[in-house]
């Protein structure tokens, strides 16, 4: 049973400090907003009611729902519309009664005929759930969305999120009356004739309000006569409804299921699309149901004795008798942006059951199951802490286990990655190089956060034989793997899989061949088990011009061979890499015996010359015994080493 407090906005229930909060029963935490314009990406204008606090500073943009025409063709899949379920972090910049200036924290299309809401995250240093925690229904203006933003830790204490319900509407039931064998794609409102379609990611057309073709997520109403409502749609498209009382041929259209939302970018926030009403003639029809609103969960842990985030779609339970049933709810949205996982986490995104009727009659389709978004780090470790359930509902029967009339289940709910949380290397190379010339092909981390670092494989390919990869002379860090594939005799495969926040290099050799161009085709990915889908990123090509002496515009670069020299005083070794290249080298001070003593890296050089660079490093000596060391650098251009006397 809920524990629903009646407390305003973000806050329903607190009893610490601003950096510890516990929070528990209903909050509201969504409020209406109008988008007046946004001249530039920097700042819109928009229209609030009383309901936001005059205190609100920050807060987060969401795209509910968009204006588009939608083929009527009968199709499983769409992917994502407009800018539907963005989700925008904005700064109220200023307020005067109900007009706010809202400041994007970053640069996006904003769409002013849209459907927004304004959504404040409930923030603190640690946030425990130690209750039911839920929200309003979404009602077309506001609702449906709870964001748990902790910079240290969620705790559940013998508590949940439960947001099931709370997303996308359900169509009505037709208006009693219609014929036989009628069918009707479209009509602008509750009729005789049809059902209302349920609400989706689309704003309805007020010419099309009711009929059997779904509104993208939206299930389809049942036709004429008697015929079941379509289950919502979401990660799974819904099950569609019911056939129509067998009085006449043909058939009428039963309500289409609500279509799978696809997303390309795997980081859109949508609720579950509603069911589809069902057909009546004898005032005891059933409406189709809601689907399941939104979690966000954005925290560098999670711990509790059990964690439970619910974002079911409603289960539609009332029975039709003599007329059709409703569809049921798809499952909504959970978002898991945490790092680390320290108890089992159970999310649960299933789609609702469809209506019963009676006998000879068309129930209502299964709503989907929702979506599962979820950390990349998290994803790839396959956390055994993570369990999701995801399954369709079921169809309605009418009047006995199996006697669905062709109703159809949901189809089982998605887990995705947050692949927009990944911050992928920058890979750069010379475009230009010397026969029996080294250069590199850096691979350079741009993940300066580094609050969840995943695994990225980059996969390599050089065509072309005038470019030879120095891998076996090469010492890599232990968290960098790589690995040469000799495909073809100009073709040669490098495979690099390295942390996000980890750099490394590829040393590349200038031949004397036939082929003076090679060319260098990167992709990126990011896998994950379990048949989750990947994290993929556009290929990348780069050209690299091999010349030799002879040649009308040749490259003459002077070579600087591999050099270091040691020196000792006051507790500390001065150690002085001249080379080629400016690459990080590691140091290594050994015994005689070639016991390691001391390390160290240099990677502050110097530019002499075209081609010449001069490193310094120092490593402290003053825990080495008096006596002889070696001094040995690992560099792209191999090793070199010295000798070294320690005098106490």
């Amino acid at each position: 049973m809920f524990v629903l407090a009646n407390i305003m906005m973000c806050t329903a229930q607190s009893d610490t400090t601003s950096t510890h909060r516990r929070v528990r029963g209903l909050v509201r935490t969504c409020v209406p907003i109008r988008i007046v314009d946004a001249p530039s990406s920097i700042y819109i204008r928009a229209v609030v009611d009383s309901t936001l606090p005059d205190s609100t500073t920050d807060a987060v943009l969401y795209c509910m729902q968009v204006r588009t025409v939608l083929d009527s063709a009968v199709i499983p899949v769409v992917n994502v519309l407009g800018l539907v379920g963005t989700r925008i972090p904005v700064t109220i910049q200023s307020r005067a009664d109900s007009a706010v200036i809202l400041r994007p924290r970053v640069r996006v299309a904003i769409d002013p005929t849209a459907v927004y809401q304004l959504v404040l995250p409930i923030r603190a240093d640690t946030i425990t759930v130690d209750s039911v925690l839920t929200c309003e229904p979404w009602n077309g203006r506001r609702g449906g969305v709870i964001e748990l933003h902790a910079s240290q830790v969620i705790i559940f204490d013998s508590g949940r999120v439960d947001v099931s319900a709370r997303g996308h509407r359900g169509g009505r039931r037709s208006a009693d009356g219609g014929s036989c064998s009628l069918t009707q794609a479209c009509d602008p409102a509750q009729s005789g004739r049809t059902a209302e379609k349920g609400e989706s990611i689309v704003v309805p057309d007020p010419q099309c309000i009711s009929g059997h073709i779904s509104w993208a997520s939206g299930g389809g109403g049942g036709d004429a006569h008697n015929a079941g409502g379509g289950g919502g749609g979401n990660g799974g498209a819904g099950g569609r409804g019911g056939d129509q009382w067998s009085c006449g041929l043909p058939l009428g259209m039963h309500g289409m299921p609500g279509c799978a939302i696809r997303d390309t970018t795997f980081d859109r926030f949508v609720f579950g699309g509603g069911g589809g009403g069902g057909h009546q003639n004898n005032s005891v029809g059933t409406d189709g149901v809601a689907g399941g609103g939104i979690v966000v969960l954005h925290a560098p842990r999670i711990e509790g004795d059990t964690v439970r985030v619910v974002a079911d779609g409603e289960n539609n339970s009332r029975a039709a008798a003599n007329d059709g049933g409703g569809g049921g709810g798809a499952g909504g949205t959970i978002v898991v942006d945490v790092c680390t996982i320290a108890a089992q986490l159970n999310a649960s995104l299933r789609g609702g059951q469809g209506g019963n009727c009676a006998g000879g009659h068309g129930p209502g389709g299964g709503g989907g199951g929702g979506r599962l978004l979820v950390e990349p780090s998290a994803l790839q470790r396959a956390d055994s802490t993570l369990r999701v359930e995801r399954s369709g509902g079921i169809s309605g029967v009418n009047g006995g286990p199996g006697a669905t009339f062709n109703a159809r289940p949901g189809e089982p709910g998605i887990i995705v990655p947050l692949c927009a949380r990944v911050s992928t290397h920058q890979i750069s190379s010379a475009t230009e190089l010397a026969i029996g010339d080294i250069d590199t092909l850096m691979i350079l981390s741009r993940d300066t956060s580094s609050r969840c670092p995943v695994i990225i494989t980059h996969t390599i390919t050089v065509v072309g034989s005038s470019l030879l990869p120095l891998i076996d002379s090469m010492r890599f860090d232990s968290s960098v793997s790589v690995r040469v594939e000799r495909r073809a005799a100009d073709t040669t495969m490098i495979i690099v899989s390295l942390p996000s926040t980890s750099s490394t290099a590829i040393p590349l050799l200038g031949l004397l061949h036939q082929d003076t161009i090679s060319v260098i085709r990167q992709t990126t990915s990011v896998s994950f088990p379990d048949s989750i889908p990947s994290c993929t990123w556009p290929p990348d090509e780069r050209v690299i011009v091999t010349r030799a002496c002879g040649l009308p515009l040749r490259l003459v670069r002077r070579w600087t061979p591999l050099r270091v020299t040691a020196e000792s005083f006051n507790g500390v070794i001065d150690v002085t890499v001249d080379g080629s290249t400016n690459t990080p080298t590691d140091i290594v001070v050994s015994t005689m015996q070639g016991r390691v003593v001391a390390s160290g890296v240099c990677s502050a050089y110097e530019r002499r010359s075209d081609h010449e660079w001069r490193g310094t490093s120092v490593i402290t000596s003053d825990h080495l015994a008096r006596g002889m060391y070696v001094v040995t650098v690992y560099s792209q251009q191999g090793i070199a080493s010295a000798t070294l006397f320690l005098a106490r």
